[in-house]
């Protein structure tokens, strides 16, 4: 996530471009721990954990909404996400600047911050999951008509899949359900890069970055989702596909083996990890 942030932001046309096509995520690292110390990947930490628990524990019980189909769950996930923007805002500041001894009171964006970017939370929340449940309808229709497993299709089911015979199929659906989870990664990225643009966008003028911030993000006028996208270096957004697909490939790896050994792994660990999964 950290690593994915800074390409985002980073000056392309900076002499001191640190995540160029050359540099390994083992020298990415190496950098920012000479800068930030051993536990840069802590950094923003508080903010993340505080924002896990306000989304699963504090939001449902203040705002209880009956979600009794997919849609109703999956629009009060993305009511959510937009409420906490803010926190997402705070948390993106604190990993893309050098330490700072502001408050988290002091580092909250204004209300007008939140209005322009809570609707991006709100599309992706919504999008991830239409993409999702497509890509899951199109791989039962695939291997039903392929005779490779006998699966029974419903869109309107939180998980969109059900199984006939579970017991028989062991390991292999979750090795063949990487694809409806790859497509919401897909959809995610290009998301999340416009919503980390436009927070980045707004950092405050006293705060000290950790990388040569692009210099569209320096003009003390927040983006808009279209410039935000379209300010978006193409060589940075290379960059940013590349170490987003080694993440993705890795999280593959450890949600396997995690399956392998738990049954219920995926309930301790959403995947694939995108930012702030809703």
């Amino acid at each position: 996530m950290i690593i994915g942030t800074i390409i985002i932001i980073e000056d392309a046309g900076s002499e001191f471009l640190i995540t160029h096509q050359r540099t390994s995520v083992c020298d990415i690292f190496h950098y920012l721990r000479v800068h930030l110390g051993s536990w840069f990947y802590l950094r923003g930490f508080f903010t993340f954990l505080l924002h896990v628990v306000t989304k699963d524990a504090i939001l449902p019980w203040l705002l209880p909404m009956n979600g009794e189909t997919p849609w109703a769950e999956k629009i009060q996930s993305a009511i959510h996400a937009s409420l906490l923007a803010e926190l997402q805002i705070v948390w993106l500041h604190i990993v893309s600047t050098k330490a700072s001894h502001k408050s988290l009171h002091q580092r909250m964006p204004k209300f007008t911050c939140w209005i322009r970017v809570s609707p991006v939370l709100f599309v992706e929340v919504l999008t991830r999951w239409l993409v999702f449940s497509a890509a899951v309808l199109f791989q039962a229709e695939l291997l039903r008509v392929t005779g490779i497993m006998d699966i029974q299709q419903d869109l309107f089911m939180p998980d969109g899949v059900h199984l006939k015979e579970p017991a028989q199929l062991g390991s292999r659906i979750w090795i063949v359900s990487i694809f409806p989870k790859f497509m919401e990664f897909l959809v995610a990225l290009p998301i999340r890069a416009v919503f980390t643009r436009m927070a980045v966008s707004m950092l405050p003028a006293d705060d000290n970055p950790i990388v040569p911030l692009d210099p569209r993000l320096m003009n003390n006028v927040p983006l808009g989702i279209l410039d935000a996208w379209k300010s978006f270096d193409a060589a940075s957004r290379a960059r940013f596909w590349k170490v987003q697909i080694q993440a993705f490939v890795l999280g593959v790896m450890l949600f396997l083996v995690g399956k392998s050994m738990f049954g219920d792994f995926e309930e301790y660990a959403p995947f694939p990890i995108i930012w702030f999964n809703p």
